[in-house]
């Protein structure tokens, strides 16, 4: 068996003002917004980890 991978990462910078989720049935009920500094490695996946040693986190 051969499996490929393909993630996809956004990089946004937020504008002034909450930051809001937009709700499609039940799709984002456990979305939220934390800043980067808030993350460890133990709450992402190894190619979330490498994503965002890509894009210098702090």
């Amino acid at each position: 068996m051969h499996w490929h991978l393909v993630g996809l990462f956004y990089r946004v910078d937020l504008q002034s003002g909450a930051p809001q989720i937009t709700e499609n049935d039940g799709s984002a009920a456990a979305v939220r917004w934390m800043p980067l500094s808030d993350l460890t490695d133990s709450m992402l996946s190894p190619a979330a980890i490498d994503g965002l040693d890509m894009i210098g986190r702090p």
